[in-house]
């Protein structure tokens, strides 16, 4: 068993709707109980003859996530899982080897984390020792808005930055083709931007109404692919993701990292070929793996 800290949005989120798929989400999600993903999820719905779509599954969890009414925990891997949880604040004992989840109260494990640092000589742990950045940032977003609010937190709890991570994913797309390794990170990019949450990171760039063209494009078209793709113009590649052949990715990466403790490297996974999915985990691999 491991010991995943989590802790759940209680006070002010914001009203979701209650929706078909959210009922049948919420649903399965009381019934398994523990630490689940969205592509899990969505195979189960589809065994019982729904058709809701894995988009859908995605974006109704978001909404979950943003509302407090689930709680998500990010593997190693970058994927998240989600779990309907208690409304007290808590942490999770997560078995890794089959998921069971066991809630544990907040404050034991806050005293225990507490006394192991003191008896080392660190100052005491208000609560998370580092953050894991979704995929889909900007530099900009990162240096304007995400570490200032890391600084003046940290400072708020009397802690130094050089003891708080700030682990960072970041859209990969290599290929020897540089338009396939381009328009796979457009893929991505449309996904995401579909959804309002992300308009701050478009925001950053001003490029705020791309979230409602990508939006329209997105129901106008019946999620057409190809029209999705030609909505994303080619600078938006350049601003928030990494794209291209393994020689131009090496130094797209440098504007992130010199910003973060680790990056975490992931290709685009939206209607990407299971080939070209593994092509390029071994174009990272091969391209950023030790020599």
């Amino acid at each position: 068993m491991t010991q995943e800290s989590q802790s759940r949005q209680q006070h002010g989120a914001p009203a979701t709707r209650t929706t078909r798929q959210r009922t049948a989400i919420e649903a399965l999600l009381a019934e398994t109980g523990g630490f689940t993903s969205a592509q899990d999820l969505h195979a189960s719905l589809a065994a019982q003859g729904s058709s809701v779509g894995l988009s859908t599954v995605y974006r109704t969890l978001q909404a979950m996530a943003d509302a407090g009414a689930v709680d998500v925990l990010r593997q190693e891997n970058g994927e998240a899982l989600y779990r309907r949880c208690s409304t007290r604040h808590h942490h999770h004992l997560v078995c890794r080897a089959c998921g069971r989840t066991v809630e544990v109260e907040g404050r034991d494990v806050e005293t225990w984390a507490s006394r192991v640092a003191e008896t080392h000589g660190f100052p005491a742990p208000p609560h998370a020792a580092g953050i894991l950045g979704h995929p889909f940032p900007s530099d900009r977003y990162l240096t304007d808005t995400v570490l200032p609010r890391i600084e003046e937190a940290l400072s708020t709890a009397g802690r130094r930055r050089e003891d708080f991570t700030v682990n960072q994913g970041v859209i990969l797309c290599i290929a020897d083709d540089r338009e396939v390794a381009v328009r796979e990170a457009k893929q991505q990019i449309a996904f995401y931007g579909t959804t309002p949450n992300y308009r701050p990171v478009f925001d950053s760039y001003g490029d705020g109404e791309l979230t409602d063209r990508l939006r329209a494009v997105w129901k106008d078209s019946r999620r057409d692919l190809d029209a999705l793709v030609a909505a994303v113009p080619d600078e938006a590649v350049e601003r928030y993701a990494v794209a291209g052949t393994p020689d131009e990715v090496r130094d797209r990466l440098t504007a992130i990292e010199a910003h973060v403790d680790h990056l975490i490297l992931g290709g685009a996974w939206y209607r990407v070929p299971a080939q070209r999915l593994a092509e390029n985990l071994w174009a990272i691999l091969e391209t950023f793996g030790p020599r």
